[in-house]
């Protein structure tokens, strides 16, 4: 209970400086103004301490978000729509598209025909799709820079100014490039590519793509009609790496490892597993937070303590938000979290409500495993309309169909 009030006041401290981008103290006050009605007649009745918890909560995780969205406007934006040339590392793995991949690129120098030198910022630069850079590996680009484009029904300017990126650069002349150091992250990254590249190897289009979407989330090499038509079924998620992935990886292995080394240090080769699918699918927001719940889940079974989903949800998205904060904006990040709660909170509700619904049907007899199918979808697809409609500006009506199928 303790976990789960302080989860909550972490969150409402965030809700007006993500929404409305109010002051961080926002949030605080909310809960100050609210804390006698809770304290005489609500679920933290007589519990002091803990209403002085739940605010501080919001206090921290308010100004914890402002102080680490801060999206500061580059020195150089002025240069936008001219010709400049650009030296900086390549922070992202490739991207691809159509024509295109694309990386995330720090700007350590950006220069004009007229001579003026920047630093500070990021850049999205789509270069041309057979070209293919590790993290670490420094550019030297020659573009015109330009602000992001914003299209009907998304706002891709904002998504990217969320990521700290403030511009585009289309098809630059490479001038040259040069290796970044040895790193995890440059090791990841060619792993995750030789991965990609053996199933392009092993399979046609768009079965590659859907296979290497579904295994570790790099899905870009699906194409724009097929990305739609998964987002119209509502099964975008399929395709995307998802706590679901990481679940089934660490029961599989520990399961199998139970009866190889026992309950009690089943946990190990489980958590292995889990780092080691960490690292594959790209150290995804949504995969943190699924791993950072089962390693507490498996950290509870070594120490006897009992174990429940919401204060583990609460303790992944209060560390990795603390650590991260522009996580708290980050759609996929927030389907996920809510998608979780939804599934702790409502799924069992809704299946002993569908089980009660169907157990008189004599002559259609529904099976209790199409009743959690059911259950687990509704729980999920409710618990995320919000972000759904609030993010993309349309829910997706088959989606509950189309999940249970």
């Amino acid at each position: 209970m303790r976990l789960i009030a302080i989860g909550l006041g972490w969150i409402v401290g965030m809700v007006p400086v993500a929404v409305w981008d109010a002051p961080w103290w926002m949030g605080a006050a909310w809960l100050a103004a609210s804390t006698p009605a809770l304290i005489a007649v609500g679920p933290i009745r007589g519990r002091y301490a803990l209403a002085v918890c739940l605010t501080l909560a919001a206090v921290v995780g308010g100004w914890r978000l402002e102080r680490g969205s801060g999206t500061d406007v580059p020195p150089w934006i002025g240069l936008v729509g001219q010709e400049v040339r650009l030296i900086g590392p390549v922070e992202s793995e490739p991207n691809r598209g159509d024509i295109t991949n694309s990386y995330v690129v720090r700007i350590e120098s950006l220069s004009s025909t007229s001579g003026d030198s920047y630093s500070g910022g990021r850049v999205m630069a789509y270069l041309n799709q057979y070209d293919e850079f590790l993290p670490g590996d420094r550019l030297t680009l020659e573009g015109r820079i330009d602000l992001p484009p914003r299209f009907e029904g998304f706002d891709y300017r904002a998504h990217l100014a969320r990521g700290g990126i403030s511009a585009t650069l289309f098809r630059p002349y490479v001038v040259s490039t040069s290796a970044g150091d040895a790193s995890l992250a440059r090791w990841l990254t060619r792993q995750r590519l030789r991965l990609d590249r053996s199933l392009q190897r092993s399979l046609p289009e768009p079965a590659s793509s859907l296979a290497s979407g579904i295994a570790f989330g790099r899905d870009d090499g699906l194409s724009s009609a097929d990305k739609e038509q998964f987002n119209r079924a509502g099964l975008r998620h399929l395709v995307a790496v998802s706590g679901s992935n990481v679940t089934i990886v660490a029961a599989f292995v520990y399961i199998l490892a139970v009866p190889t080394v026992g309950r009690r240090w089943a946990w190990i080769p489980a958590g292995i597993a889990i780092a080691g699918y960490l690292g594959a699918a790209g150290f995804a927001p949504s995969v943190l937070r699924a791993g950072l719940m089962a390693g507490i889940f498996l950290f509870g079974s070594v120490i006897g303590r009992p174990q429940s989903g919401l204060p583990a949800l609460f303790a992944a998205i209060i560390a990795m938000t603390l650590v991260a904060p522009t996580l708290a904006t980050d759609s996929g990040f927030l389907l996920s979290a809510t998608a979780t709660a939804g599934i702790i909170t409502l799924f069992p509700h809704f299946e002993a409500r569908l089980r009660q619904l169907t157990t008189g049907w004599r002559y259609v007899p529904i099976p209790v495993w199409m009743c959690q199918a059911t259950a687990l979808t509704l729980a999920a697809t409710v618990a995320t309309m919000p972000i759904m409609w609030v993010t993309f500006g349309r829910i997706s009506l088959v989606s509950p169909i189309a999940n249970v199928v």
